[in-house]
């Protein structure tokens, strides 16, 4: 219900698409050109080496041969993933220079995306709350220093956890298949999906907490943390929300030679902060709008509706 609700507000209020599509867009494409050039002349020349064409072969020659009905090969991936491996080790000084690189860009654009996501946040509440709509830019200029605080505070605790996730599952991905086979590769998706839920779960409350109940970004993150009602359904909402995200992005950009990424990645973004507020609304047992013809009253409320007509 939750979900087709925050479809529903997506559909309703599609303005919003188009101004997260072009705020993502511009600020995406301008970092991501500048760190490429200057991240491409660090480890560009890595990229090329024999050891990572052979892991890429590797990945190309295990699956296709699965799909083939020829078997699926354990050894030859973790091998040519130790190569990999050793070669990195071989190029420390270089690969730490280019990680802080990488990592300082992958910061400011994280920073900027989520300064978005804050002025898309005000303007989906302000959606929910009185069906009344503003300028993205008005109110990112209106808000700017909320804004900024919110990113810096959120960005590190984010790139941070995906990054040990994204490690976690690559791990039990490539010297699993020694073990269990190609379970390994299922297990180590499950992993990343499973965690990425839950991170949803506890962390997508912080924006609606400073932008619907107005309070400080402190106390907005401390109440991330709290016991909540139905966490276990929220995990399962957010792992289907990942796992139809995914299956979008990749299918837009099989069929549109990735040219359409520039309007799935935005769309799924933004899906994901309006699934946030629906979250928080029904929560806090408010009630909000879907479209102009249909408001939404949670079930908590309803019930305090019914017991006062029998008092």
């Amino acid at each position: 219900m939750r979900i087709k609700n925050a479809f529903k507000i997506l559909i309703g209020n599609s303005s919003v698409i188009y101004k997260s599509m072009m705020f993502k867009l511009i600020t995406g494409s301008v970092i991501s050109l500048i760190s490429y050039f200057i991240i491409a002349n660090d480890i560009g020349h890595l990229l090329h080496t024999q050891e990572v064409l052979d892991f890429w072969s590797a990945i190309l020659t295990t699956f296709s041969g699965f799909i083939k009905g020829e078997g699926f090969n354990t050894e030859l991936l973790p091998t040519a993933f130790d190569a990999v491996i050793a070669m990195l080790q071989k190029n420390v000084l270089e690969i730490f220079i280019a990680l802080l690189k990488i990592g300082f860009f992958l910061f400011l654009l994280n920073v900027i995306e989520r300064m978005g996501n804050y002025a898309i946040g005000v303007l989906t509440n302000a959606y929910m709350s009185a069906l009344t709509k503003y300028s993205m830019v008005a109110i990112l200029i209106a808000n700017f220093g909320k804004a900024l605080l919110y990113s810096i505070i959120i960005v590190p605790v984010v790139m941070l956890f995906d990054g040990i996730v994204l490690t976690l599952g690559i791990l039990i991905a490539v010297y699993g298949l020694r073990l269990i086979s190609i379970f390994a590769i299922v297990l180590g998706i499950m992993f990343i999906v499973l965690a990425l839920s839950c991170k949803f779960t506890i962390l997508t409350r912080f924006l609606p907490f400073v932008v619907t109940d107005k309070m400080s970004m402190g106390k907005a993150f401390r109440s991330c943390f709290k016991k909540r009602e139905g966490f276990i359904h929220m995990v399962g909402n957010y792992a289907f929300v990942i796992m139809l995200s995914f299956y979008l992005n990749v299918s837009v950009a099989v069929f549109t030679l990735g040219v359409g990424l520039i309007i799935s990645i935005p769309l799924t973004s933004l899906f994901v902060v309006l699934v946030g507020f629906v979250d928080h609304y029904q929560l806090s047992g408010r009630r909000y709008y879907v479209s102009a013809e249909e408001i939404v009253t949670p079930r908590q409320m309803r019930k305090h509706a019914d017991l006062l007509k029998y008092m």
